[in-house]
């Protein structure tokens, strides 16, 4: 799907839309499914070049910009969330 007219568009402007999709007033909202992984944003299902353009932007945007991450807890099973924050990457930044 080389002819999505997404990728026509400067990188530039691609990460302008990705940060939109993915970020409202400084918020990440973040899924994690029953087996403790992320449930990426719809964006990144486009196909495989979004993919690899989206993900890391999708990373940082949660590490750098986000002020609040919100988070989708299912079944009541908190675990999956407290591993990510847990996680050395966000305790470096919280520090």
């Amino acid at each position: 799907m080389a002819d999505s007219p997404l990728l026509t568009l400067p990188a530039e402007l691609r990460n302008l839309i990705y940060e939109y999709v993915t970020c409202s007033d400084s918020t990440v909202t973040m899924k994690v499914n029953p087996g403790g992984h992320i449930i990426q944003p719809h964006v990144a299902l486009t196909n495989h070049e979004v993919r690899s353009e989206f993900l890391p932007l999708f990373s940082a945007l949660i590490l750098e910009r986000a002020d609040a991450v919100s988070a989708v807890i299912v079944n009541h099973n908190f675990g999956p969330l407290i591993d990510i924050l847990q996680s050395p990457t966000i305790r470096a930044r919280a520090e």
